[in-house]
């Protein structure tokens, strides 16, 4: 899609990412003045379209029940154009991973560091509260935004305990260098697992490394 173009009650400003599902793009609602961050589902041609569909509704489904100024708020599901799309806040900011690699913990003194913990902490408590586990705490998906408030973003892979989750028992899912050990041998896990991850993010703000350095789960 182009700048300047109608998608759904959203013009779009332009493309700020891409996955081989769809794309993100910047859009502006002109009924409430806000701008959104719309990500897209385009399936024609992918392979097991239907189970795409139904984790991308689900991820809708989740993000819609959310509620905390900690966390990416959600703003509409819906299709347009022949696409699904998923239109939430535009957190506009840097993520963790980008500061780590960038400046470093120079710029995360012990009590910003402390600061950021609590706010991810009370993310998660509210999440846990509804029964969701996001699953995939870790650095890059924890911005901090241009007015120096915490938001955690993508629910992508996040579970729930309703039993409509659609990831298939002893499937690894996350990031393993952040992700708890019965998470990375493909078993159910409950809200630990996200602390754990927590955990793991903790320590990479106070040292400027990570908790466990390999990039594979025998490592």
């Amino acid at each position: 899609m182009e700048r300047g173009q109608t998608f759904g009650p959203f013009v779009i400003l332009g493309r700020i990412g891409a996955g081989g599902m769809g794309s993100v793009y910047a859009g502006w609602n002109g009924s409430t003045k806000d701008l959104v961050a719309i990500k897209t589902l385009l399936l024609d041609g992918i392979a097991g379209q239907h189970d795409h569909l139904l984790r991308f509704q689900r991820e809708a489904g989740l993000y819609s029940r959310l509620s905390h100024p900690n966390i990416v708020g959600f703003v509409d599901h819906n299709e347009a154009r022949g696409m699904q799309y998923i239109a939430l806040e535009l957190v506009r900011g840097r993520s963790l991973a980008t500061i780590l690699k960038t400046t470093g913990i120079t710029e995360l003194p012990f009590d910003r560091v402390m600061n950021i913990i609590q706010d991810l902490a009370g993310a998660l408590e509210h999440i846990h509260s509804l029964g969701i586990i996001h699953r995939d705490v870790k650095p890059s998906n924890v911005i901090l935004t241009q007015d120096d408030r915490v938001k955690l973003i993508d629910f992508g892979i996040a579970s729930a305990h309703d039993g409509l989750d659609v990831t298939e028992t002893g499937v690894v899912v996350g990031t393993v260098a952040y992700s708890s050990p019965e998470q990375n041998s493909g078993q159910d896990c409950d809200e630990r697992s996200d602390l754990y991850s927590l955990g793991c993010v903790f320590h990479e703000l106070l040292t400027g490394h990570r908790a466990l350095p390999g990039s594979t789960v025998a490592e």
